[in-house]
């Protein structure tokens, strides 16, 4: 029964996920059908408009907009990468596709098709950043290419050893991880007083130790993307 949960767990993260990599196609190849009006691409700034074409949307405050969800950046001039609140880039694209985007006194404005997929991808990164996961919960941790990491924490064990206590953590990770991922995905523990400690020992490919002062509990778990600096997820240690 625990494992025709958990499988059912994997498959709705997997199904998100193929929704997400839909979203940004189909945005992709609405931008490419309606770009076939305006020529070739030149590898210039976005075509400057006397008046702001319908159905665009100014972005110079979309990270605020959208509560940090998502942000912009022309670092790749001449290309605007577009990126989530993992800091993952989610979608690029030229600025001199002017059925993406133009720019009206100083300001980019994107189609309001390609800025609604994109607020929409970025919601749901969002939403798994901002959750607070629990023992048993199937956690994704993203990865460079297509297949993330999903890890579940099993168990969380306390003993008591003199002036400090060891905790034992019990996870499986799929697909398998070396031990440098381990390292790198196993971030740190909080416990109970606020201590963070970010010293872990690995038993085997399943089993992670931890040194907290003793009379001590672990209260969360974080985790992270060996790949993405600000990709987090939280794991809370309840009773």
């Amino acid at each position: 029964m625990r494992n025709k949960i958990i499988f059912k767990k994997i498959l709705i993260i997997l199904i998100t996920l193929f929704v997400s990599i839909v979203v940004i196609i189909a945005t992709h190849i609405i931008s490419i059908a309606y770009y076939k009006n305006y020529g070739q691409y030149n590898g210039g700034d976005a075509k400057r408009v006397s008046k702001v074409p319908d159905r665009f949307i100014s972005i110079e405050n979309l990270y605020d907009d959208t509560n940090g969800n998502l942000g912009w950046d022309t670092v790749f001039f001449p290309q605007i990468v577009f990126f989530d609140s993992d800091g993952v880039h989610i979608y690029i694209e030229y600025l001199d596709n002017a059925a993406f985007i133009v720019r009206y006194k100083d300001e980019y404005y994107i189609n309001e098709f390609n800025y609604e997929n994109l607020v929409f991808e970025a919601d749901m990164i969002a939403e798994q950043r901002n959750r607070i996961y629990t023992i048993g919960d199937a956690v994704i941790v993203r990865a460079r290419g297509n297949i993330p990491y999903v890890i579940i924490i099993d168990s969380v064990e306390i003993e008591n050893e003199g002036n400090f206590a060891k905790g034992t953590i019990k996870f499986r990770p799929n697909p398998a991880i070396t031990e440098s991922e381990r390292e790198k995905i196993f971030d740190s523990v909080e416990t109970d007083k606020g201590k963070i400690i970010d010293r872990f020992t690995f038993i085997d490919d399943n089993t992670a130790q931890v040194t907290i002062p003793a009379d001590g509990k672990i209260s969360m778990i974080i985790l992270k993307s060996p790949h993405y600096e600000y990709c987090i997820r939280k794991v809370s240690i309840e009773e």
